[in-house]
């Protein structure tokens, strides 16, 4: 078993040495012509992986005589396609780096070169195209594909969340009517007692302007319609209808304000 596998490897090296013998005399059959402004992509990735000796400048990539579909280099075998558009511009800069020996440069625009050429490779292949998978689908499949993303995003985003969210009906009603999203956060206990005082000043108030009218109407002579000197002339009914809009303007900014006088309290 020790002979057959020497034997084999013999083969192997014998033939690898067969086979640059053949590739280096088909090499010195090629021609280089003119210089390419702008390296096919074979060649860029040779200067990536730092194969090319000697180095050469723009890329090392030359037309062949009599000119063909590959360049100098690619006319070996490798297949000859020019760069992906999305990554021209980094190519470019990582070039000029390397051909004026900018290390640190080299290193940078390296990365970026390789995974923009990553990023191409995936779209040709087609896996970096989040709708390939639709592409063969007809309308209604297309239809029913939109419905149940539709219904995974509305189960990710709001479903989950018990603030947010209500599971039956009446509980989504009750969360709309108290302002949906706007909703402010349940009084709390000083708040409540805040409300209260507020509703009993307001009720005194209507009482204190109740009282008030009555006694118009009595100093009227008892007519129902209290007279228009008397009604505009005393200041006791002025004073008693001033506090109960008083009270009950306070009521309402109380209500109305309470969440923002909460935040107040709690952040100050």
């Amino acid at each position: 078993m020790a002979r057959g596998k020497k034997g084999k490897a013999a083969k192997e090296q014998e033939f690898k040495k067969k086979l640059a013998a053949y590739n280096k005399a088909k090499q010195k059959e090629r021609v280089k012509g003119s210089q390419r402004f702008v390296p096919c992509l074979g060649c860029l990735k040779s200067c990536l992986g730092g194969k090319q000796v000697p180095r050469q400048p723009r890329g090392g990539c030359f037309d062949l005589k009599p000119a063909g579909k590959r360049c100098f280099l690619c006319a070996s075998g490798h297949s000859c396609v020019p760069i992906p558009p999305m990554a021209y511009k980094a190519a470019m800069k990582y070039l000029s780096a390397r051909d004026k020996r900018q290390i640190s440069e080299m290193t940078k625009w390296r990365a970026v070169v390789r995974g923009m050429l990553e990023i191409a490779e995936e779209e040709k292949n087609g896996d970096g195209n989040p709708n390939a998978d639709l592409a063969h689908l007809n309308n209604e499949q297309l239809y029913e594909a939109g419905r149940a993303a539709a219904l995974r995003l509305f189960d990710t985003l709001w479903r989950d969340d018990e603030e947010r969210a209500a599971d039956t009906d009446e509980e989504f009603e009750e969360w709309r009517e108290a302002g949906g999203y706007n909703a402010s956060p349940p009084p709390t206990a000083e708040d409540l007692k805040k409300m209260e005082e507020a509703k009993e000043r307001k009720k005194k108030a209507v009482e204190k302007a109740k009282k008030t009218r009555e006694l118009q109407k009595e100093q009227a002579g008892g007519s129902t319609e209290p007279k228009t000197g008397g009604a505009k002339g005393s200041k006791e009914p002025d004073d008693s209808s001033s506090s109960a809009e008083e009270s009950e303007e306070e009521f309402r900014s109380f209500v109305l304000l309470s969440p923002v006088r909460r935040m107040k309290e709690r952040f100050s």
